[in-house]
């Protein structure tokens, strides 16, 4: 009888301790995962838009797991949509932007448009990115001057030289309402609201300074997007366009 305990034993031990050599393993599996990408957000409200221009969301891409991540291509729904990687293979830890543009010239009234994301994250392959926006209506509770000041144009600018431009924004609801700047495009351009919180009638100004940090030539076209609350919530999109040229260069 006693021997038949001390088999007992040993066989129950020897179980056991399988058990937490199979518990090991499968701690080991998870430590040594791939890698696993994590956006800044999935989905984003571009507001009001106007028409025949673009707008441009940055995402945040980043790699949350332990192993290098591998970004296998970007693909958006559309031809309206570009969505250019800067980066394709990301260590753990390491992030990288992915500027979202949408082409408003061929659309009216609401949008929504996807942008899939291919990973070799064997959990979840593939990412889906949304994005909204209502072009052309009018904006229901401000008064921009100029009209056209809804799309912030430079024009041309000399590298290294200052430039700004300012819009007086009007609280047309029926209640005060506040603002705030959600999205300013980093790097290129500062942007400041003289007043945030405005009473009926009361008015505000937006200053856009070019920065440009890098001093890169060429055209640019991003975008300020501004949160409005008042008695109904809703963005606004203010495209922010011009030409950067080296007034050094000879003919």
């Amino acid at each position: 009888m006693r021997k038949f305990v001390v088999i007992s034993l040993g066989i129950v031990s020897a179980i056991m301790l399988s058990l937490v050599w199979a518990a090991d393993q499968q701690v080991g599996v998870s430590e040594t995962s791939n890698g696993s990408l994590r956006v800044s957000e999935l989905d984003w409200d571009f507001g009001y838009a106007p028409k025949n221009t673009t707008v441009t969301h940055r995402y945040v891409l980043t790699n949350a797991g332990n192993k290098p991540l591998k970004i296998i291509n970007v693909k958006p729904a559309c031809g309206c949509t570009s969505a250019p990687l800067k980066k394709n293979d990301l260590q753990p830890g390491e992030s990288t932007d992915l500027n979202v543009t949408f082409s408003t010239k061929s659309y009216s009234g609401k949008v929504m448009k996807t942008v899939n994301i291919n990973t070799d994250d064997s959990a979840n392959p593939v990412t889906m990115l949304k994005f909204s926006t209502d072009v052309g209506s009018a904006v229901p509770t401000l008064i921009f001057e100029p009209q056209d000041g809804y799309v912030l144009n430079f024009d041309t600018v000399m590298v290294g030289k200052k430039a700004s431009l300012k819009l007086k924004l009007t609280n047309n609801d029926i209640q005060p309402i506040n603002l705030k700047l959600i999205e300013v495009p980093p790097g290129l351009v500062d942007a400041r609201l003289k007043k945030e919180k405005l009473n009926i009638g009361d008015a505000s100004e937006l200053t856009v300074n070019l920065v440009n940090k890098d001093n890169s030539e060429g055209f640019f076209n991003k975008t300020v997007t501004m949160q409005v609350d008042g008695h109904v919530d809703y963005r606004v999109s203010l495209p922010v366009m011009g030409t950067l040229v080296n007034g050094n260069k000879k003919n």
